[in-house]
């Protein structure tokens, strides 16, 4: 194995040589500055800027074009092209189900008065609600008999939860175009292109921080000068291919056994810290809904529980679990929305969650990996559960959810 571990240090080296070269440029290019990465937009802001450029009225006064270009790229039928009157929103109320939960359509382009409308379902991160999809297509057919498109936009171009839209429904949708996929990075295209017809160099700019925002955070594409060096180790022989290769193939295993590591590291602090708390957790979490939970006693029925939304280690998110309990406190979500600024509502298997933002996606990054074999993860996890608990302590909610 002597040529894996010689492949390893040569692209150690590489990697350390650009990172160098480019720290000497730092002052000139800013290569790692990016504007949204700072601002950590959540899913109501990524909505809002997808909103204005999509809007023909927008601020950046470059009429119809951003429009005309993403009815060319999705392929929207001819009324999205014809239409002459335009009315943009973001939050709309879904006002004319009825019987049906109140629900707000993340944005909403009505055309000529309404007769027409595309819906965009911006799902970056969070996870389906029960029947969305599936009131989402009920309101426009009803409001928009003429011609509406429902477009779900995720982080990874996954399918909707069958407990938001069944099989049978998502297939009929798309069959008869009211429904269709996309993921975040089928933007990059469409944005390209507005970059190049663009005569406003400020808007322009700004759709160049987007693409690289989007390259970031949802394909892990943060340096391709570092990805080519990597390329580059990998291609200069044999001997490098054949070690590049066995280091794929050895990947899930390398992942399951870093993430075993961090469980035992968390164990070690609850001991380490005299907690009798109990830490269960799943096997294989690279699948959808695994992870890991904290239990203070033996018979509580709610858990603080850390887990995986999506297969492949995306959307990472810690929660308070109501397992097979049934008790829902508002009071308890308000609180913790509270103490760690969410804005996150009820939902049928939490009491309360929160996405790690600074943790979110694993597949993208290396640096969740890193941090497991620094024991950083586990530490921060740790402080991040203690602090949950402090919040119900504090509150006196530890034993109205059975948790004390």
């Amino acid at each position: 194995m002597a040529h894996i571990s010689d492949f390893l240090s040569t692209v150690h080296g590489r990697l350390g040589g650009v990172r160098a070269a480019r720290n000497v440029y730092a002052g000139r290019f800013a290569p790692g500055f990016n504007v949204l990465s700072l601002l950590r937009p959540d899913e109501l802001r990524l909505s809002a800027v997808l909103a204005e450029l999509l809007n023909p009225k927008g601020s950046h006064s470059q009429g119809r074009i951003f429009w005309d270009l993403f009815v060319q790229h999705f392929s929207i039928p001819i009324w999205a092209s014809q239409a002459r009157e335009f009315n943009v929103g973001i939050e709309v109320d879904t006002h004319r189900l009825v019987g049906a939960e109140q629900r707000r359509i993340d944005i909403l382009i009505e055309l000529d008065g309404g007769r027409f409308g595309v819906a965009i379902e911006n799902k970056p991160w969070a996870a389906d609600q029960r029947r969305q999809v599936s009131d989402y297509l009920s309101h426009l057919s009803s409001c928009h008999p003429d011609g509406h498109l429902l477009i779900y936009l995720s982080g990874t171009e996954r399918t909707p939860d069958p407990s938001s839209i069944s099989d049978v429904e998502r297939v009929a949708a798309i069959d008869r175009g009211s429904f269709r996929m996309a993921s975040f990075d089928k933007l990059l295209p469409w944005l390209s292109a507005c970059r190049n017809e663009c005569e406003a160099p400020t808007v322009a700019s700004f759709i160049t921080e987007f693409e690289n925002y989007i390259r970031a955070e949802f394909l892990g594409v943060r340096d391709m000068i570092e990805r080519n060096a990597v390329v580059d180790a990998a291609m200069r022989s044999r001997e490098s291919v054949e070690a590049a290769l066995e280091i794929i193939l050895a990947g899930a295993e390398i992942q399951e056994q870093l993430l075993r590591n961090l469980v035992t590291q968390l164990q070690a602090k609850v001991v380490n810290g005299g907690r009798s708390w109990r830490l269960t957790a799943d096997q294989k979490c690279s699948d959808a809904y695994k992870g890991f939970a904290f239990q203070f006693n033996e018979a509580d029925r709610y858990t603080i529980r850390f887990q995986f939304e999506q297969r492949g280690y995306r959307g990472f998110f810690v929660g308070v679990s109501k397992g097979k309990a049934d008790l829902d406190l508002e009071e308890v979500r308000s609180s913790l929305n509270q103490e760690f600024n969410c804005k996150n509502g009820k939902e049928n298997h939490w009491v309360w969650w929160a996405q790690l933002v600074t943790m979110t996606d694993w597949s993208l990054s290396t640096e969740p990996w890193q941090r497991i074999v620094s024991g950083e993860l586990a530490e921060e996890i740790f402080s991040l559960t203690e602090k949950i608990y402090r919040q119900l302590e504090k509150d006196n909610f530890l034993s109205r959810l059975g948790m004390s």
